[in-house]
């Protein structure tokens, strides 16, 4: 197995460099040439399969995860990390949106706050559950999160907009 090396990564859509990702996505470059995948849903999809073929990160992930939960400097980082991540896929949805290869009808923030629980609780279930096919499971969830995606939310005030029953 090729060595890992971890830093820079471009991001899927944006062509920005995103910076040190090892913290959730954990780049495998390894000096193997790789696409860039074309939005940031495939580039979560990209980063998962990563992770089944070497689950050994997202196991130590989710042994010192509960730290993000505690007081101190340590789970400080962690949870700094996370919000890190989900800034990154806010952009790169946002890109996806302007290159027209996504639409959202919810705040791109949001967007990406959804893709990561799915993609972090996929990683989760690929450790307690390996027998699942967490990449057929990643892309049923993404088709169902798009489509909630493409709905505009009716604010509970606009009378006019909300569905009565």
């Amino acid at each position: 197995m090729p060595p890992r090396r971890r830093g820079a990564r471009r991001g899927p859509s944006s062509g920005q460099s995103t910076g040190d990702r090892s913290f959730l996505s954990h780049p495998r470059s390894g000096g193997t040439a790789r696409t860039t995948p074309a939005t940031t849903v495939d580039h979560v999809r990209t980063t998962l399969a990563e992770d089944v073929a070497d689950p050994g990160l997202v196991r130590l992930m989710a042994g010192v995860l509960t730290i993000a939960a505690a007081d101190g400097d340590f789970a400080e980082l962690f949870r700094k990390r996370f919000e890190e991540f989900v800034e990154e896929l806010t952009h790169g949805l946002e890109a996806d949106v302007r290159a027209g290869t996504e639409r959202l009808g919810i705040p791109a923030h949001q967007a990406a706050t959804q893709l990561l629980a799915v993609y972090e609780g996929l990683q989760i279930q690929m450790l307690v559950r390996p027998y699942l096919d967490v990449l057929v499971e990643y892309d049923r969830s993404v088709r169902t999160l798009r489509l909630g995606w493409r709905e505009q939310e009716a604010a509970a005030w606009d009378l006019d907009e909300v569905a009565v029953r």
